[in-house]
């Protein structure tokens, strides 16, 4: 398998999990639920979180490891560095969320209340972060063809 393929195979984990990560928050909140230990959407919450995290980081080193294949193949630099900038940040902000909301979990700080709304406000951030850096990774992928082929015997 060429290993610049695992990147792209990868990268969808922590960003579904993040968006599962505000659907779950947001219903909490909008429920008055509290996203505290031993409540199911908080258990639920910091388990996504937490896998958010892991897969990111994973995503990350691998991420570095398709940019230098990219960059050895001829791909073009601005975006990908532009991808890569971002993809940095996303993948420190959602391993410091996720650090965050394991720890909360741990020690069973309560989020209810006012808490849920900023918290539910981090995670629609994070989103909106995930959202803009997959875009410009697809941008490499459908606008400059980084790590796919051409379908032979196409007319």
């Amino acid at each position: 398998m060429r290993t610049e393929l695992l990147h792209p195979a990868i990268v969808h984990f922590p960003i579904v999990l993040a968006i599962s990560l505000l659907a779950v928050d947001a219903t909490a909140t909008f429920r008055g639920a509290a996203l505290t230990r031993g409540k199911a959407l908080g258990n639920l919450a910091a388990v996504i979180a937490v896998t958010a995290a892991i897969f990111a980081l994973l995503a990350f080193a691998l991420g570095d490891q398709a940019y230098d294949i990219a960059v050895a193949a001829g791909a073009p630099g601005e975006p990908l560095e532009m991808h890569e900038e971002l993809g940095t940040l996303t993948a420190l902000a959602i391993l410091g969320w996720g650090a965050l909301r394991a720890f909360g979990w741990w020690r069973a700080i309560p989020i209810s209340g006012a808490r849920s709304w900023i918290v539910t406000a981090i995670d629609g951030a994070l989103a909106v972060l995930v959202v803009i850096t997959a875009w410009y990774g697809g941008q490499l992928v459908y606008d400059f063809g980084v790590a796919v082929t051409r379908a032979t015997g196409a007319s």
